[in-house]
């Protein structure tokens, strides 16, 4: 709430609210997602923003069968096949997966995080995942920042386009 406070002080725009659809989120396509099916839960709602920002394939656990039902109804023109199968199956048929979720595994662009890395971005998953959401975000983040390694990585990231870094 401090830091709502000093950023409306300071007239810079942001929400009360901080959340994954908030910040990766777009309101028209979320709509139609759940016109086509959607739960209108914010689990489900994130689900959907993590899978559509996937720059992989994205593992769905779906023991109510709700994802199917709304995946078939998005891509029912565009030939999709749905196949059920675990991580064997898929191994053995020779399509990359992993039995590990993660936002850098679903969302993570190898190459990119290495580049993070080089510029200073600290190895640490907490880290590499809010590099991520930052990246991918349709609006200003907000980096508490305590230790000042995301300023550095920033910076440094951003030293040849003129970046602009407010300290409060």
């Amino acid at each position: 709430k401090m830091w709502v406070q000093e950023l409306q002080k300071r007239g810079i725009p942001c929400s009360d609210v901080v959340t994954l659809s908030n910040v990766l989120g777009d309101p028209v396509k979320i709509r139609e997602w759940q016109i086509a099916g959607l739960p209108r839960d914010t689990v489900s709602t994130d689900n959907a923003i993590v899978m559509n920002q996937s720059r992989r394939w994205p593992l769905l656990i779906d023991p109510q069968g709700q994802a199917n039902k709304w995946i078939r109804n998005m891509e029912k023109d565009s030939g999709l096949h749905v196949l059920k199968m675990w991580v064997q199956e898929l191994q053995k048929r020779g399509i990359p997966c992993s039995d590990v979720v993660t936002l850098s595994n679903v969302l993570g662009d190898p190459v990119k995080i290495r580049e993070w890395q080089i510029a200073g971005l600290p190895r640490d998953t907490v880290s590499t995942d809010n590099a991520i959401v930052m990246n991918q975000s349709r609006r200003w983040p907000l980096l508490i920042d305590p230790q000042g390694q995301a300023n550095k990585w920033i910076r440094n990231m951003e030293k040849d386009s003129g970046l602009h870094v407010l300290k409060m």
